[in-house]
Parts: C-alpha cells; structure tokens; sequence
C-alpha cells in the first residue's frame, strides 16, 4: 500500500473523516518521527496516511 505523507496526520485524518472516510487503522508509531493510519473512502478504496 502507499502511504500519502502528511505534514499533520492527526489534522487530515479528521478532515477525512468528517468528509465520511471511515477508519481501517488507527494511528500508530512506525519509526521515531513517524506515524500512519489508514482510512476508507465511500467506496472502500484505502487512504494510506503517513506523518508526524
């Protein structure tokens, strides 16, 4: 899966989700400096997110 990087990942998941995206999996640590999650758009494509 790709991952869009993100200056704010807390910031856009929750723009995402409040445009209807739903949450696959929650935000976790991957390394020091950062963090991914993956959501799901209307039709259940993911929306890989990577950031700080």
């Amino acid at each position: 899966m790709a991952y869009a990087d993100v200056d704010d990942l807390d910031a856009m998941r929750e723009t995402l989700l409040a445009a209807g995206a739903t949450e696959r999996d929650a935000p976790r640590q991957v390394a020091p400096d950062a963090r991914v999650c993956v959501l799901a758009d209307a039709d259940g494509n993911p929306i890989g997110l990577r950031g700080k």
